[in-house]
């Protein structure tokens, strides 16, 4: 028993049953007379029954044909529906789950939860702190993306950049630099730093620059929350955080400028 079947010849039959013709089912299937009359014959020895019956100048279909119409039919509007894009309606969706570093939430958290508002209603978004299982995460669909600030998006993942963004270096005005003219490479170096680490994998663009020019910075503490790290840094530690990050400075520090040239990309993935 032949359990192969082909689609091909059941949309060949509905042709033929539709317009009664060989030819005319060849101009609706964009395929030439021999075709058509190839996969009728095909078909008829499959089913056994010769379906349809050259009679006043068309083709008539038997009994059998008629009984089989109406399944056809229906088998070929289910291959259709499956093999179709799924259609992406955003009001049906109730749950958004994005990872998200601290940078991220304070950046682009209030602009997604209106974007969801407008476009998902009746969903509830859930911001996810970034770790070192947040790509993990994204293969197995527990999220459904990530804005993975400052670092590069591994292959295998699809990524759209967001913004470029500058840092500055955020330090008490009681702190033996805060009065320098010219905040230099050797003053940053020579600072102790609470920087920022979500866990997430790869390294921060300033660690990575550090690095390529074989120089280290001195860490006081880590953590993941930049707020935090303006705590945590006093009273003569420093903290190197983004330029959007800038309102969360208290009136008791101050800025300074990165003292070197560094541009940090902001991805999601």
């Amino acid at each position: 028993m032949n359990n192969r079947y082909d689609l091909n010849l059941l949309r060949v039959f509905q042709a033929i049953a539709d317009t009664g013709s060989i030819s005319k089912a060849a101009s609706r299937l964009s395929l030439s007379q021999p075709a058509v009359s190839h996969a009728l014959n095909r078909l008829r020895k499959q089913i056994n029954d010769p379906l349809f019956i050259r009679a006043r100048g068309e083709f008539l279909p038997t009994s059998r044909a008629n009984e089989i119409r109406a399944e056809i039919d229906q088998i070929l509007l289910t291959a259709q529906k499956v093999f179709s894009p799924a259609l992406f309606d955003p009001g049906l969706i109730r749950s958004i789950r994005i990872g998200v570093s601290d940078y991220a939430l304070h950046t682009f958290g209030p602009a997604l939860l209106r974007e969801v508002a407008h476009h998902s209603p009746k969903a509830r978004i859930e911001f996810i702190q970034n770790d070192g299982k947040t790509l993990d995460k994204l293969a197995k669909q527990d999220l459904d993306l990530a804005c993975w600030g400052d670092r590069i998006v591994p292959n295998g993942f699809s990524s759209q950049h967001i913004l470029n963004e500058h840092y500055l270096c955020a330090l008490p005005r009681t702190h033996v630099f805060a009065n320098v003219q010219e905040f230099t490479l050797a003053h940053y170096l020579e600072c102790k730093h609470v920087i920022f680490s979500d866990g997430a994998p790869g390294l921060s663009s300033i660690t990575l620059y550090l690095e390529k020019h074989h120089q280290e910075r001195h860490i006081l503490a880590t953590s993941g929350n930049f707020l935090g790290n303006l705590s945590l840094q006093r009273p003569n530690g420093i903290v190197s955080l983004p330029s959007r990050l800038q309102h969360l400075i208290p009136s008791d520090m101050l800025l300074k400028l990165l003292p070197f040239e560094l541009r940090a990309s902001f991805p999601t993935a």
